[in-house]
């Protein structure tokens, strides 16, 4: 596998549009960060923010701003493997995929872009083993999607308050104040955080 061309955050006003009938001769991953308008087979699909697509090689590429402004990061990469690599992985090409929470794909994005421009004597082989663990994350999120799990909108937040929970283990939690961060009421955040983490968030205090 090997990055090819990335760019982030690119930004266009409400008239950006692409069409091309034939495609790349290589592969396209973007990550939507505004809505969008995307025609596939000959179907229009209206594409959310944080969604993303990878357009199989040669395939036609149909796609407008839905809102003021467009925005998206974008890898153009190659892959030996071929689609193979993707089918293992459960990832279906030319299908917009909603993701319900892109803070992975953005660290990975702006850390394999900071590659692209440097100077770093293996900056290839750091791409393509960064592009590979995006791909597996995505594969998850997936699997979790279709499984129903971390359905909810407060999934980044609440791995960034469990992360914060076992990095400081000398701090005396207590529910309300992991509540108070959260901006929920006390039943609330236990009731999502053990549907989310399958353990209470005094259990994870007390487990740290």
């Amino acid at each position: 596998m090997e990055v090819i061309r990335i760019g982030s955050n690119g930004t266009h006003d409400k008239n950006f549009k692409v069409s091309r009938p034939n495609g790349y001769p290589f592969y396209l991953f973007l990550l939507i960060k505004t809505p969008a308008l995307f025609e596939i087979d000959g179907k229009e699909i209206i594409a959310e923010s944080s969604s993303a697509i990878i357009y199989d090689i040669d395939f036609p590429q149909q796609y407008s701003s839905y809102s003021n402004t467009y925005i998206n990061d974008w890898i153009h990469f190659k892959s030996d493997a071929g689609t193979d690599y993707f089918n293992s992985l459960h990832i279906p090409l030319n299908t917009v995929i909603k993701i319900y929470d892109d803070t992975f794909v953005c660290e990975l994005i702006r850390l394999m872009s900071n590659e692209y421009y440097s100077m770093n004597t293996k900056k290839e082989k750091t791409m393509t083993l960064l592009l590979q663990t995006m791909f597996v994350k995505l594969s998850e999120v997936i699997s979790n999607c279709n499984s129903k799990k971390y359905i909810n909108p407060h999934y980044a937040e609440l791995v960034r308050l469990r992360e914060e929970i076992y990095s400081n283990p000398e701090m005396q939690w207590r529910v309300d104040m992991l509540a108070d961060r959260m901006n929920m009421c006390n039943t609330y955040l236990q009731k999502i955080y053990k549907k989310t983490f399958g353990i209470s968030c005094v259990a994870d205090v007390i487990e740290c």
